[in-house]
């Protein structure tokens, strides 16, 4: 969307979100919830309660970090990691316009231990497509962000228990999991993660 010179920070970067853009985050989150995703916000809104701790790995434009966020209220957590510098930007900017303090933005990816990785998408811009996944994609772009482990991670923010974790991250499920081994084991969260027929090997 266009803004205007008010909008922008020194830089030129965008600095606040205006009504209209605020409204279009508001109806992205209920497209998910009623055409979209219906039944995976469900999930969401069915295992969080106020308190809970929640993460969203590939939180891209944020509808399933605006659900969890609800759900947790002001007392919970939600940690929405986001590898795509232009959509962690965008998330950070949705938690200024909206006033949330129980959400923190990372902008980098979860795999099976901390470091780098290369990401692919099939153009020069954001996607929902993007992936860890080598030769994903003929052409488009290549980029190296960091990445962290779940479990190193919530250590150190002191995070856990950890109760829902929702993971989009284009056929890296299993190397987020296996950094997620002790939560997994001890914390028994809620998992909502996507498998495509195209990842299966």
């Amino acid at each position: 969307l266009a803004t205007s010179a008010k909008e922008r920070g020194p830089q030129g970067g965008v600095k606040f979100m205006n009504l209209w853009q605020r409204l279009r985050v508001v109806h992205r989150a209920w497209h998910y919830r009623l055409r979209c995703e219906p039944q995976e916000i469900a999930c969401v809104r069915a295992h969080l309660s106020a308190g809970d701790t929640a993460i969203d790995i590939g939180a891209h434009q944020g509808a399933f970090t605006y659900w969890m966020r609800k759900r947790v209220g002001p007392h919970g957590r939600v940690v929405a990691f986001e590898p795509q510098p232009e959509m962690a930007a965008l998330l950070q900017r949705t938690k200024q316009a909206f006033g949330t303090r129980n959400v923190t933005i990372v902008n980098a990816g979860l795999s099976a231990e901390p470091g780098e990785l290369t990401m692919h998408r099939p153009e020069n811009a954001p996607s929902a497509c993007a992936t860890f996944q080598p030769n994903a994609w003929e052409g488009g772009e290549s980029f190296t962000v960091p990445v962290e482990a779940l479990d190193l991670y919530c250590i150190h923010h002191d995070l856990r228990p950890i109760n829902f974790i929702k993971c989009d991250v284009e056929g890296h499920e299993l190397p987020v999991f296996r950094g997620a081994a002790t939560i997994l084991r001890e914390d028994r969260p809620v998992l909502l993660f996507e498998c495509e027929q195209r990842m299966h090997d």
